[in-house]
């Protein structure tokens, strides 16, 4: 073969090798549910697993996630949170080496408005508050940034309370007129008193009185997915404990910044502010 030749074959080769390579990447990624991807949405991403693999990892809007196997195939549940810009983005996945890419959007989602009447005590905080308050999102930033290599749940995730859906996932809320932090879950109408139940299983990884949300329990459910209920007038876990699913771990209270009874229930996964009704498998 002449040299000529041999820097042509060289160069078909190495451009098969680049082709084959991009349509590899792209074909990895089967499933991308919903796509464009909305504010505050939990989206299903699974991709081809060439071999067998413990984990893999994805990243979006400069948050990772992991995922884990079933069959032949890498799932991901993704958190984009509910204040991300809308924009193109990039899917971008790893399994055993193997890389995916996929382009996708963040699209806007049409949040409302809610105003309340709260006592001053929850708008203008003294001194001492702030430094309570303070400490308590630290506490729950250290939780939010832990993340938890297994699954720890198998089933679909259920609604923790009995009762009609009230302030919906999203609002933006004013507090006796003062503009607070969006509405980061959705609350449950019922009676004080009423039964609260693990959405699925999981480790508690808080119990405890929290200035704003009352006596709160946060569920670790692995790979960095949190369920969080709050404004339990009584709490029947501890932190460290293992709950399973449907297991009764509080009661609808009023504790917190509040205007009656209610269980707020919430959802953190890979630190994103995402809307309950997304949880894989839960029927409200």
């Amino acid at each position: 073969m002449t040299r000529t030749l041999a820097v042509q074959a060289a160069a078909l080769a190495l451009f098969g090798v680049l082709v084959s390579t991009a349509v590899a990447e792209q074909s990895r990624i089967v499933l991308v549910d919903p796509d464009p991807v909305g504010q505050g949405d939990i989206v299903k991403v699974v991709v081809e697993s060439p071999v067998a693999a413990p984990a893999g990892t994805l990243t979006i809007a400069g948050r990772s996630f992991t995922g884990f196997p079933i069959g032949g195939l890498m799932t991901f549940f993704v958190g984009v949170d509910l204040d991300v810009e809308p924009s193109d983005t990039v899917i971008e996945t790893e399994v055993a080496g193997f890389k995916g890419r996929h382009e996708t959007r963040v699209v806007a989602k049409s949040f409302g408005r809610e105003s309340l009447k709260v006592s001053p005590t929850y708008t203008d905080l003294d001194e001492k508050t702030l430094v309570r308050v303070k400490a308590e999102q630290e506490r729950l930033k250290a939780i939010w940034a832990t993340n938890t290599p297994q699954r720890l749940w198998t089933k679909s995730f259920v609604k923790p309370a009995a009762g009609e859906l009230g302030s919906p996932f999203g609002l933006r809320r004013f507090f006796n007129g003062q503009p607070r932090s969006p509405h980061s879950g959705m609350d449950i109408r019922a009676q004080a008193g009423s039964e609260v139940y693990a959405s699925n299983s999981g480790r508690v990884v808080l119990a405890d009185d929290l200035f704003f949300t009352g006596n709160t329990v946060i569920i670790d459910h692995g790979l960095g997915l949190y369920t969080i209920y709050a404004h339990l007038s009584q709490t029947y876990v501890e932190a460290g404990g293992q709950v399973e699913r449907s297991k009764l771990i509080g009661r609808v209270g009023a504790t917190g910044r509040v205007t009656g009874p209610h269980l707020h229930w919430a959802v953190k996964l890979g630190g994103a502010r995402v809307d309950p009704s997304g949880l894989p498998g839960v029927l409200l």
